[in-house]
């Protein structure tokens, strides 16, 4: 999410053309699909804690790189690596939740998001900021390099207070060998188009609001807050959702959603600056924050 406020920069350092600064959120948004398939068999083979504190450590160093790249190259290995690092930890966090909480899973999954827009918020209302500073996009970039380190620490945190309830064994959170891809399920199929045309107009919006308007005439820092604004909306969203959709059909949540907002992803107007637990918090929101 810090990006998209520094893009215009990353671009003109790099001298890259749009398209190949667009890969700068593709290529996260891509990996984040396809590395999904295997961290089940990753968790069942290696532990799940492993995997994650593996996961988390990828995205940490990839980001701490990518400030320091010095060619297009070693720019787009380190944002592979960043892409990774989110796929990984984010589906080994959905499988936390669904283990976890059974009965609650649309609430707790509606906190997790809104950890993860909170992350964005934050991140891109610095980014700006912190690069106008300094002078340059390496430290605006850079500097979420120490979430990455809280989330390790506090995943260790849940890994010990599990160990200790004796609530979870090592490769547990994975399915049971047998379980198939339902590649031949409609509804499966449907859902993921869904999805993925959601991310798609998402994906652009949090690319390109910022470098937008920095190119009519706004500040890197408004422009960040603008992108603040549009990620704060959708954090103070999902806990609702999730609230109020307690049963296993939230489609009319979902539709009631679209009712009152069909075109939400188009009308962004540009705006002035306007324990055990925590740990749990903590992995989302700086996941989404690097």
């Amino acid at each position: 999410m810090s990006v998209g406020p520094l893009l215009p920069s990353i671009r003109d350092e790099f001298a890259i053309s749009n398209a190949q600064a667009s890969l700068l959120t593709a290529i996260p948004a891509l990996l984040m699909g396809l590395f999904a398939f295997p961290t089940p068999w990753l968790a069942r083979r290696f532990g799940r804690d492993k995997v994650m504190l593996v996961a988390l450590a990828t995205l940490t160093i990839a980001t701490l790189a990518r400030a320091f790249a010095d060619n297009v190259t070693s720019l787009f290995a380190a944002t592979a690596g960043v892409g990774a690092g989110i796929a990984v930890a984010g589906a080994l966090v959905a499988g936390f939740i669904k283990r976890n909480y059974p009965r609650h899973v649309a609430l707790f999954t509606g906190i997790y998001a809104s950890a993860i827009g909170l992350g964005s918020t934050i991140s891109a209302a610095l980014a700006g900021p912190l690069a106008e500073a300094s002078g340059g996009w390496r430290i605006g970039a850079g500097i979420f390099t120490l979430p990455g380190f809280i989330a390790i620490g506090a995943w260790m945190v849940i890994a010990r207070a599990e160990r200790r309830a004796g609530t979870v064994k090592s490769g547990t959170f994975a399915p049971h060998k047998g379980s198939s891809l339902p590649f031949t399920n409609r509804m499966a199929w449907l859902a993921a188009s869904y999805f993925a045309l959601n991310n798609f107009l998402f994906f652009g919006l949090v690319a390109w609001t910022a470098p937008m308007y920095i190119e009519r005439g706004m500040s890197g820092a408004d422009a960040a807050s603008l992108l603040a604004s549009f990620t704060a909306a959708f954090t103070m969203a999902n806990p609702l959702a999730g609230f109020i959709s307690r049963n296993n059909d939230r489609r009319r949540v979902r539709d009631l959603n679209l009712r009152f907002f069909p075109d939400k992803a188009e009308r962004v107007q540009p705006v002035k600056l306007a324990d055990f637990r925590i740990a749990r918090l903590a992995i989302p929101l700086c996941e989404r924050s690097i």
